[in-house]
C-alpha cells in the first residue's frame, strides 16, 4: 500500500544521475514521466512484481535528451498516453519488459528510436500494447531496434507498425512472441534500410490489413523455423 504521488511531472535523473526502484506492491502516479532529462544526464527506473505500478496520466520518455533505462518484471505495470523511448536527438533510451504479466500500456502511439537510439525488448511472457502506431526507428539517423521472444509474449497495437520510418529499424519475433497490428511497413523511407526477423514454432506476426516489405527503401522479412506471418495484401517492393 506504499504510494508516492506526484501531482505534476517525475524527473528520474533530471541534470544528474538517478534511479527509483517500485515493488512489492508499491504504486507512484504522476503526470509526465521523465528518465533522463538533461543532456548528460541518466534515469534509471525499475518496476517489480505484482502489484507494483507506474501511472502516468500523460506521456512517458524513457530518454529525453539524456539516457533512459526502463525494466518491468515480475508482474509490475506502468501505464501512459504516449510511450517515447529516446525521444530527442542525442538520446539512448532502453525498456525492457519481461516475466508473465508484467505489462507497458500506452493508450497512445509507440516511438522506439524517436529522434535518439532506442531499444524495445519484450521477453518470457511481459506484454506490451499500443492505442495507437508503433514506430521503431522514426526520425533520420537513428537506430530501433525490438525484440518479442519467448511464448506469451506479446507487443499489439491497435494502428500501424512501421519497422524504419526515416530512421534504421529491426524487429525479431522468437521463440513463441507474438507481435499484431493494423497496416505495417518495412523500411517506409527511399533512404532508409530495415528488416523483421520471425523465426521459431509458435512465433507469429499478424497483420489485420498490407503488410509491405520495403515500402519506399529496402525492407527484408525472414521467416522461419515453423514462424507464421498473416496479412491481406502481401506486397515486395512497393515503391
Amino acid at each position: 500500500g506504499s504510494a508516492w504521488t506526484n501531482s505534476s511531472n517525475l524527473y528520474v535523473g533530471s541534470s544528474g544521475t538517478g534511479t527509483m526502484t517500485i515493488s512489492n506492491g508499491g504504486s507512484v502516479s504522476s503526470v509526465l514521466g521523465t528518465l533522463g532529462d538533461a543532456v548528460g544526464s541518466d534515469g534509471t527506473v525499475s518496476v517489480t512484481g505484482a502489484g507494483s505500478t507506474w501511472t502516468n496520466s500523460s506521456a512517458l520518455y524513457v530518454g529525453d535528451e539524456g539516457d533512459g533505462t526502463l525494466t518491468i518484471s515480475s508482474g509490475g505495470s506502468v501505464s501512459n498516453t504516449s510511450g517515447r523511448i529516446a525521444r530527442l536527438a542525442g538520446s539512448t533510451g532502453t525498456a525492457t519488459v519481461t516475466g508473465s504479466g508484467s505489462t507497458w500500456t500506452n493508450t497512445g502511439v509507440l516511438y522506439v528510436a524517436d529522434s535518439g537510439d532506442g531499444t524495445l525488448t519484450v521477453s518470457d511472457g511481459g506484454s506490451v500494447s499500443s492505442g495507437g502506431e508503433v514506430n521503431i526507428g522514426y526520425a533520420a539517423g537513428t537506430t530501433g531496434a525490438a525484440t518479442v521472444t519467448g511464448q506469451n509474449s506479446s507487443l499489439s497495437m491497435t494502428g500501424n507498425l512501421a519497422v524504419g520510418y526515416d530512421g534504421a529499424g529491426g524487429l525479431t519475433i522468437s521463440d513463441g512472441g507474438s507481435v499484431s497490428n493494423n497496416l505495417s511497413f518495412i523500411a517506409v523511407d527511399a533512404a532508409v534500410t530495415a528488416s523483421v526477423t520471425v523465426t521459431g514454432a509458435g512465433s507469429t506476426w499478424t497483420n489485420a490489413e498490407e503488410l509491405s516489405v520495403g515500402r519506399g527503401g529496402i525492407g527484408t522479412m525472414t521467416v522461419s523455423d515453423g514462424a507464421v506471418v498473416r496479412d491481406t495484401n502481401g506486397i515486395i517492393g512497393y515503391n
